[in-house]
């Protein structure tokens, strides 16, 4: 809410970096002082259009109605969102707009600084600014909008009013979503590893969609840790091209099988890539599958099908060929249902800090041992600005 009688506008997403931009309006009565640059598709005005309800609309400075195509929608009397084009000159054209209506231009640090609002939505707000994907801002701004403190408000009045088994029940899902809103956050690091001469740098090429690694026939090609930062689905990735594994008497080359190594034990997710066309290195494949541990997930990868006739390709992995970008739709179907296994839709409460699991973990030890005060005390402390 509105604080005094100030007109401000900030940009609560990175400049240039997601798909969408969010630039947010604050001041009493928003509606009236934006109508004249907003033309909504469905010819209602800016006052018209009922509260948390979106609209498209374009964007007119100057009366030029050939404007920014984007979507607005009002959040209460005196706040307005505003989700136009990722890029830098669509967001900057319309703070300029603002500036020139009154409106005084923040940071996304200072416009978090005029919130009245609790620690969580304060900190989803501060993590949205820095989002990489537009599926990780549209999660986190549902939080900012309170889905995460709404669900803790809920666990109190659980806690208080049932027994301890029904709100244990609420505190596991939470932390399971912990896990998934961590790699909205966080990227996830795959890793793709296997012996040389096998396509490597050509699928991480073809997954990313330009020619970032050198691809070239012969074995050794890669000697370093290749990084390119991505997405899949809308979540965060940063690929890495390892150097073939094998035996070489190449210090250089050494060096590079050594770091490939030390990339497969810290990945997240590993795909493991052989030749269709050769004979299935059952022993490369168990030695290497040792380095990961419990919680690492790997998919197992057969490339270059286009160079085999249908009969010569059966296999249990994932058959692709990074030349042709045949079974790469596969492929990332596979890797995003490791990533984001439970499917969850923007709107659903997500604890997306170390904080949060860490407040849910001591929660679920208060009720466990029936420690129901204690509980609910570090909800409101956990919820509080």
């Amino acid at each position: 809410m509105v604080n005094d009688s100030r007109s401000f506008a900030a940009l609560t997403t990175p400049a240039g970096r997601a798909a969408i931009a969010t630039i947010v309006a604050v001041s009493e009565n928003v509606a009236s002082k934006l109508e004249p640059l907003f033309h909504s598709a469905s010819g209602l005005s800016l006052s018209e259009i009922p509260i948390n309800q979106i609209a498209f609309g374009i964007w007119c400075n100057d009366n030029n109605s050939t404007g920014e195509e984007l979507v607005v929608c009002r959040f209460s009397s005196d706040t307005i969102e505003i989700h136009c084009h990722g890029g830098h000159a669509a967001s900057s054209a319309i703070l300029q707009d603002l500036s020139k209506c009154g409106f005084e231009i923040l940071s996304a640090d200072q416009y978090l600084e005029q919130q009245s609002i609790g620690n969580i939505r304060a900190e989803a707000l501060a993590a949205a600014s820095k989002a990489t994907t537009e599926l990780a801002a549209a999660h986190l701004l549902a939080q900012y909008h309170g889905a995460l403190e709404n669900a803790l408000h809920e666990l109190r009045k659980t806690i208080n009013d049932t027994d301890s088994t029904e709100s244990l029940l609420v505190v596991d899902s939470l932390l399971r979503s912990y896990a998934l809103a961590k790699r909205l956050t966080t990227p996830t690091r795959i890793v793709i590893a296997g012996p040389p001469n096998v396509g490597k740098s050509s699928l991480i090429n073809c997954i990313a969609g330009y020619e970032r690694a050198i691809v070239f026939d012969q074995p050794g090609t890669t000697r370093d840790v290749i990084n390119i930062a991505t997405a899949i689905d809308g979540f965060p990735v940063d690929l890495s091209d390892t150097a073939g594994i094998r035996t070489s008497q190449d210090e250089l080359e050494s060096e590079g099988i050594d770091r490939a190594r030390q990339q497969i034990q810290i990945a997240d997710i590993v795909l493991f890539v052989f030749d269709i066309r050769a004979e299935f290195d059952e022993a490369w494949y168990r030695e290497h599958q040792l380095l990961l541990h419990d919680e690492q997930q790997q998919i197992l990868v057969f490339n270059k099908s286009d160079l085999v006739s249908g009969s010569q390709a059966q296999t249990n992995g994932i058959l692709i060929s990074a030349k042709t970008g045949s079974g790469i739709d596969q492929l990332f179907n596979a890797i995003s249902k490791l990533i984001n296994p439970d499917d969850l839709t923007v709107g659903c409460p997500l604890p997306f800090l170390p904080r949060h699991e860490n407040v849910l973990q001591q929660i679920r030890r208060h009720l466990v041992a029936d420690q129901k005060a204690e509980a609910i005390e570090l909800i409101d402390t956990s919820t509080k600005r």
